[in-house]
């Protein structure tokens, strides 16, 4: 068995070392807002470089197409070398190279030259959104030995080997508990709105691309990844929930202050500057997870906040503890001022605040 799980080890880590990004940089904007009915959208497909997912692109866009028009949105396909003449005009302005000095296209220049030509789109076809989707590889964590669970998703890992049995309700059972990390696949979606301004970035889990053989410690390409275009559907309806009604709350009204101790007039916080005011994490924004985040902390006579902890979570779910997170991020990144005592002078108080998390 300890021979058993060294091999897990060296797969776990093959999967890993082709590159998959971490999954944490989902991201919607606080003036993000769902465009209206019959709105059009353009969309932009990243052509895949690696030959076993390039089957899959031209049913990324079909399904794309599909799910925004049953959305009720209209769209449009825009070539994508226009975009490559944006992106290579940007990597020249960047300037970034290589180690050999040859003039390389960073992310940077990509983000730049998609924020240019939604710009150009919105003012030749009143377009409200650019929407670039593409495959990507994301780590994702190994659930009850034989599934992984990532990015909205939950998808078996296939075996090959005699170490996997079948048990008699018909699930693939791995002799020994399994965990660690596996490279997944998922849909991407990056959109910028009319002004050229990041609208969202979200991903939707579509499949473990690999079979895994433990007795070799090896893995290989899964044989028809996308012979039914089901897996694709579904990660583009975990990747589609701001289109979909989940949209990101007004958070000027989120916070509430409430005074605990500490001095005449309690310490005050910026409430409504926009560094303090959270982003909806996407996940949370899938499951639909909603209620009310209070905070504890100190804000010392310099006008400092020190520590911080939740006192009351949003509640019981993974997505809601998500959200707690997300407010504790947002409270460090807020101004405040001194508590004041009855003389005027600045003294430490305790202070709790509120984040209500409400989407519409």
């Amino acid at each position: 068995m300890k021979r058993f799980l060294a091999l897990w080890t060296l797969i776990v880590a093959a999967c890993t070392a082709s590159g998959a990004s971490p999954t944490s940089d989902e991201f919607i904007a606080v003036t993000f807002r769902r465009p209206p009915p019959g709105a059009l959208i353009l969309l932009l497909q990243e052509k895949s470089t690696e030959p076993h997912v390039v089957p899959g692109d031209t049913m990324l866009l079909a399904q794309l197409k599909s799910q925004l028009t049953s959305a009720g949105y209209r769209t449009a396909v825009l070539d994508y070398s226009d975009y490559e003449l944006l992106e290579a005009d940007e990597a020249v302005a960047s300037g970034e190279r290589d180690d050999n000095g040859k003039l390389v296209v960073g992310l940077l220049a990509r983000q730049r030259a998609l924020a240019r030509l939604a710009k150009i789109a919105a003012e030749s076809s009143q377009c409200d959104l650019v929407i670039r989707g593409r495959f990507v590889y994301r780590r994702a964590p190994i659930i009850d030995s034989v599934f992984a669970q990532w990015d909205g998703g939950r998808h078996g890992i296939k075996f090959e080997d005699a170490n996997v049995i079948e048990d008699p309700e018909g699930r693939h059972v791995v002799f020994e508990r399994m965990s660690g990390m596996v490279t997944a696949l998922s849909v991407e979606l990056v959109a910028y709105d009319a002004s050229g301004k990041l609208a969202f970035t979200t991903h939707g889990a579509v499949i473990v691309p690999y079979v895994t053989n433990v007795n070799k410690a090896s893995t290989r390409w899964l044989d028809n990844m996308f012979s039914t275009d089901s897996d694709v559907a579904d990660g583009l309806r975990i990747a589609l929930a701001p289109l979909r009604g989940l949209t990101t709350p007004d958070n000027s009204q989120a916070l509430s202050i409430v005074p605990i101790a500490g001095g005449e007039r309690p310490a005050r916080i910026h409430a409504n500057a926009p560094q303090c005011r959270p982003e909806y994490p996407a996940s949370a924004m899938r499951a639909k997870a909603q209620g009310v985040t209070k905070l504890r902390f100190t804000v010392d006579a310099q006008g400092h906040k020190t520590g911080g902890e939740v006192i009351g979570s949003a509640g019981s779910s993974p997505e809601h503890k998500v959200l707690d997170s997300a407010a504790l991020e947002a409270l460090g990144r807020c101004e405040f001022e001194p508590g004041r005592a009855s003389d005027g002078t600045a003294v430490s108080s305790e202070t709790e605040v509120e984040y209500r998390w409400v989407l519409e």
